[in-house]
């Protein structure tokens, strides 16, 4: 896709601060082992608040000012890169998390954006997701039977933890782990929602932890949570995690969020670390004006994937109610890592950035 945008202007690809040649912080490592036979909500929680607080003691140690790297900080890096560059204006290119950036930089700096392609991507009040939205994308996915046995099968989970023996990948010996909803749930979040493919799984994948089977699901907590340097409840890398918990929710947000987490079928663990490791850490906070949504006439272009579950489609089109030249295409079968899964969708970026103009508001995928 860089190649393709190459036709339309210089393409610069930045390391953001705490990350790739731009990282200064330190590896933290953990002094305690999370217990395997102890994953529950409130132990991951607190294990994450005693070792998250522990590396922000050793990185300010090491010189590192963990209140450096917030959204602030990352979008005022941008506005430096454009004077570097000698460039009056810049447009901007953006997934995920990107968009939230992306927008904080439009409401600093609004005159020295062009355009701007923002996909899968999250507003400046939605570091948290609805978990309203969340189900929505479930039931389209996979209808109400699926979210249904879902809530069951976590009800269960948290009333009776269960215990499986599994021998990990790469490993003659095996270990055994004992785990709740939360694992559970938070695996599903990040791992088994990003695409098509994925959210089908999740009906036999349910429909065998229904039926007393929990070996594959505790294959995946085994090797994307818990291993040791690089699992998603045992390693600290600082910039996300400070990034999150920094940025967090307004307090309207935040209530709306608190009304509908209850019934929801994945709950707290759509956007951990948040809540859970917020209120301990004071100065990592940004001023409450920067979560307020963009009002914006920069012309804009959003790229929706009908099959995201990080961030649904109808988590999207509230961030693009501020955008009075926003367009939007939407990608039918579309995962959450959109420039990647077709060519069509580059050359829809490539075309907006050039012209402005969007040929069609919709791409079907062939595997739709």
């Amino acid at each position: 896709m860089f190649e393709r945008l190459r036709s339309v202007a210089d393409v610069i690809i930045p390391d953001q601060r705490g990350t790739g040649r731009s990282n200064a912080i330190p590896i933290c490592e953990p002094d305690a082992r999370l217990d395997p036979m102890m994953l529950t909500g409130p132990a991951i929680a607190g294990y994450f608040r005693q070792q998250f607080g522990r590396c922000l003691d050793q990185w300010r140690a090491a010189g590192v000012d963990p209140a450096g790297y917030t959204l602030m900080d990352s979008a005022e890096d941008l506005e430096a890169l454009r004077l570097a560059l000698g460039a009056r204006r810049i447009d901007l290119v953006a997934i995920s998390y990107g968009p939230q950036l992306a927008s904080a930089y439009m409401k600093a700096h609004p005159s020295h954006v062009g355009r701007a392609v923002l996909a899968s991507g999250r507003g400046l009040d939605q570091t948290v997701r609805l978990p309203a939205d969340v189900d929505a994308y479930l039931r389209r996915m996979g209808g109400a039977e699926l979210v249904d046995t879902m809530r069951r099968v976590h009800a269960r989970l948290d009333a009776n933890p269960v215990t499986v023996e599994l021998t990990p990948q790469g490993s003659r010996d095996p270990v055994t782990i004992r785990f709740d909803s939360f694992p559970v749930r938070y695996a599903v979040s990040f791992f088994l929602i990003n695409d098509a493919s994925g959210a089908r799984s999740l009906t036999d994948l349910y429909r065998r932890m229904d039926q007393g089977d929990f070996a594959a699901i505790a294959q995946l907590i085994q090797s994307r949570c818990l291993d040791p340097r690089a699992g998603r409840f045992t390693a600290f890398r600082g910039m996300g995690e400070i990034m999150d918990l920094s940025s967090n929710w307004s307090a309207a947000r935040k209530a709306l969020w608190q009304s509908q987490v209850a019934q929801s079928a994945l709950g707290d663990a759509h956007n951990y670390p948040v809540p859970q490791g917020l209120g301990d850490w004071p100065d990592l906070d940004i001023d409450p004006a920067w979560r307020q949504p963009l009002k914006t006439s920069i012309p804009t272009l959003f790229l929706t994937g009908t099959a995201d579950g990080r961030l649904p489609m109808e988590s999207q089109a509230a961030t693009m109610r501020g955008f009075s030249r926003g367009r939007q295409i939407v990608i039918d079968g579309g995962g959450h890592n959109l420039f990647e899964q077709s060519v069509d969708i580059q050359e829809a970026t490539r075309l907006f950035l050039a012209s402005g103009r969007v040929v069609q508001p919709r791409i079907v995928l062939p595997s739709a």
